[in-house]
């Protein structure tokens, strides 16, 4: 049997040391690290006398304590968030997300299909009431429903979606009381596969957070369920002073100096 030849791995090495040369001053600033809860677009369940293969080590980078797993961004690397065309649940005209604010924004994506969604409402729901909008503390939050095979209709499909919900529970939680008003197909959003997010279609699984800031880029993108809770949010908004309606209300993480802050005219 023919062996074949060894290969010359020179030019593949130096071609992989030019290439991190080239793309280190670029993009992300903060490492993304590996996240537990995070929900595929696609999941395997495993027999159960099956165990599931170890977790990939996580990208070498730095972790920030007491914050969940994130990408940031400084104002000149921020990539541009799509203007989502959003539904109406309850029926009214379809909005523009860029239509619903002005300035820093809190962008949410969640849907009915994750558990994870499910345990996070409740506390979202009461942290964005009491903290956040015009005149508080932290940034509007735009939630919104990402809505399976909503064959072109997402409003009314999220609609359908929420009222299930309201009379036969979510994953064993009962939520009669849960209000939805924005909704966008789940085609127009996910990533091909749950696999690499682009610039239209920015997520990989539910639920994922975004921190827009007034040009409606993406300075922070938060992976997986949030803690909705005042020393998260604190903390991670004094990592970006310029967006904070506080100010920089919060002592910095040890060993992480805030992001730079956009100049005037930049």
């Amino acid at each position: 049997m023919t062996q074949p030849k060894p290969k010359n791995i020179v030019p593949t090495a130096a071609l992989l040391a030019y290439g991190a040369v080239v793309a280190a001053p670029l993009g992300v600033l903060f490492a993304r690290v590996a996240l537990e809860h995070h929900t595929p677009h696609e999941t395997t369940t495993l027999p159960p006398t099956t165990a599931a293969a170890p977790s990939p080590p996580s990208p070498p980078g730095m972790q920030v304590e007491g914050l969940p797993p994130f990408d940031a961004y400084g104002p000149d690397e921020a990539p541009p968030f799509p203007d989502l065309l959003l539904a109406s649940v309850d029926g009214e005209t379809p909005q523009r997300l860029s239509a619903l604010h002005n300035g820093p924004t809190v962008v949410h994506l969640w849907s009915f299909a994750c558990e994870t969604c499910a345990d996070e409402w409740p506390v979202q729901r009461a942290f964005v009431a009491e903290h956040t909008g015009p005149g508080r503390e932290f940034p509007t939050v735009v939630s919104i429903l990402v809505v399976p095979d909503s064959a072109g209709k997402p409003g009314e499909a999220g609609r359908a979606q929420v009222e299930s919900a309201r009379s036969q529970g979510w994953f064993g939680r009962p939520v009669p009381d849960i209000a939805v008003s924005w909704a966008v197909a789940e085609e127009d959003v996910l990533a091909d596969g749950g696999g690499t997010p682009t610039a239209e279609r920015p997520i990989t699984g539910y639920p994922e957070t975004f921190l827009l800031d007034g040009r409606g880029h993406t300075r922070v993108r938060l992976i997986g369920p949030v803690t909705w809770d005042l020393p998260t949010w604190r903390r991670l908004m004094a990592m970006l002073p310029d967006l904070n309606p506080a100010g920089s209300a919060a002592p910095m993480p040890p060993g992480h100096p805030p992001l730079p802050v956009a100049q005037p005219g930049s």
